[in-house]
């Protein structure tokens, strides 16, 4: 799947661009596109990111990895500076690169936060895009940061990759940027209300969290089947209960006891559960199963 990728830059309609890597399946005829989303400080590169597209591609399918803006190495590719509501540029990119298919089925596949993008997109008319999966997605971010937060090891783990892409954004751009005041927070969500009192629009970072929150009335407009894999021992998803979740028509739970966070790991620590799962649904859409 490397081998047979090829980078590129998607612009947008306003004129963001964010980078994809496609890699066409095998053989003359494609039997459909994955679009994969990663989480956040996560890249196209991302090891679950690359297993997940191996495995399909394997399958025969096309893959498409993108990269949200600051994500990979594409902080120099626009001047303003990502955050979790930022969903229109998503869906123009996913749009482009789902009517590319020529009328072949669409899956979009999202990981942590890239599962909250995906299911916000499973709300909107995205053409040829048949099934939507989430694996450890955040529907709660408000609660989930402050998960994060009373977890020593992770809130050290993503506050150091938020504040390497940080220090990138304030290098290109210092004419704009300084975090000074943002690097001496010792919190995620300090460090998120600095940012956001500096350099965004939103009232309050309840304000902000709301716009990317997925509750179970956010998601009864849910178009497309969309599949919740997630686990009650994930250190980082602070999402529960998910008793209401259960009662929509076209969200499908699937809630285990163990799995970690984008976790699931198989027998002999080869493979990923949901890899298996998410196939064998793609294979029964076509009518194999």
């Amino acid at each position: 799947m490397l081998e047979a990728s090829e980078e590129e830059i998607l612009v947008t309609p306003e004129g963001i661009r964010l980078e994809g890597h496609a890699s066409q399946g095998k053989g003359d005829v494609s039997r459909g596109l994955a679009i994969i989303l990663p989480g956040w400080e996560g890249s196209a590169n991302s090891t679950y990111m690359v297993c997940m597209g191996r495995y399909l591609y394997r399958a025969g399918y096309s893959v498409y990895r993108l990269n949200y803006r600051d994500h990979g190495d594409t902080h120099h590719l626009n001047e303003g500076i990502f955050h979790g509501a930022l969903l229109s540029e998503v869906a123009d990119a996913v749009s482009q690169v789902a009517g590319r298919n020529q009328g072949g089925p669409v899956y979009l596949i999202g990981f942590s936060l890239g599962g909250n993008f995906a299911l916000r997109l499973a709300r909107m008319e995205i053409s040829q895009v048949r099934r939507i999966f989430t694996v450890s997605p955040v529907l709660n971010p408000l609660a989930s940061t402050r998960k994060l937060d009373d977890n020593p090891f992770f809130r050290a783990y993503f506050r150091e990759k938020w504040i390497r892409s940080l220090r990138r954004k304030e290098a290109l751009y210092p004419h704009r940027y300084n975090f000074t005041e943002v690097y001496s927070e010792s919190s995620l969500m300090a460090m998120s209300e600095a940012i956001l009192s500096r350099y965004s629009d939103f009232p309050s970072i309840e304000a902000y969290f709301d716009q990317y929150t997925l509750t179970p009335a956010k998601l009864e407009a849910v178009r497309v089947p969309a599949h919740i894999i997630t686990s009650l021992d994930d250190p980082v998803v602070a999402d529960g209960p998910y008793d209401a979740y259960y009662e929509l028509d076209s969200v499908y739970l699937s809630i285990q006891r163990r799995g970690g966070h984008v976790g699931f790991i198989g027998p002999l620590l080869r493979t990923s559960w949901y890899e298996k799962v998410i196939l064998k649904l793609m294979n029964a859409d076509e009518g194999e199963l």
